[in-house]
């Protein structure tokens, strides 16, 4: 089969039906991890706990988003495109925005999808919360009811991940488990899968 051209999008990955049927019965947080350095330029791994915001560029909306953009907007954008890419929004003044960056855009998202209500990890350093920040527009539990409030529009960012490779490993039957990859093929817009031992 010849190879499809460039400007043509590939067909739907082979793992999102499975992906999407999965969670729907789990929460939708991931481990997206990155790499930082220290102060000695040694590289560092980062983990934190995302919540999966949906395929870009049409994920779902919070009800209260959607009655901001029929108010202001007369509605959102119409959902005519689609993709296999995973979206999070994230506050640009978040460590990991400049880590993406500093690994070359490059991250591994990682999802467990059992009911898991808290996490532990060494966070990197911040500030602390006794400190009062200058801008009194900063502060915990602020709410955003304006699109053009200019805190949320200064920082606000979705962060868009475009899968290369998607491995999956089902422990549901612990007498057959079963690891399947799929690698998507540059230049040919096809995913290849392959089933590995798990």
């Amino acid at each position: 089969m010849p190879p499809q051209s460039q400007s043509q999008p590939p067909p739907p990955a082979p793992w999102r039906p499975l992906f999407q049927n999965n969670l729907t019965s789990s929460p939708s947080t991931f481990t997206l991890t990155t790499i930082d350095r220290d102060a000695a330029n040694r590289p560092i791994p980062r983990a934190r706990i995302c919540e999966f915001r949906g395929f870009w560029p049409s994920p779902p909306l919070h009800p209260n988003a959607v009655d901001a953009l029929n108010q202001q907007y007369g509605g959102p954008n119409p959902a005519i495109y689609e993709s296999d890419m995973l979206s999070l929004t994230t506050d640009a003044r978040m460590p990991k925005v400049a880590q993406i960056g500093a690994s070359g855009h490059v991250v591994e998202g990682l999802f467990w999808l059992k009911d898991v209500m808290s996490s532990f990890k060494n966070p990197p350093p911040g500030q602390p919360r006794s400190i009062i920040p200058e801008d009194a527009n900063l502060r915990v539990g602020q709410t955003v009811e304006d699109l053009h409030d200019p805190v949320a529009r200064g920082n606000f960012r979705v962060v868009v991940i475009r899968p290369v490779a998607v491995e999956r490993l089902d422990l549901s039957d612990l007498q057959n488990m079963r690891r399947q990859q799929w690698s998507l093929v540059e230049g040919e817009n096809r995913w290849e899968e392959v089933e590995l031992w798990p």
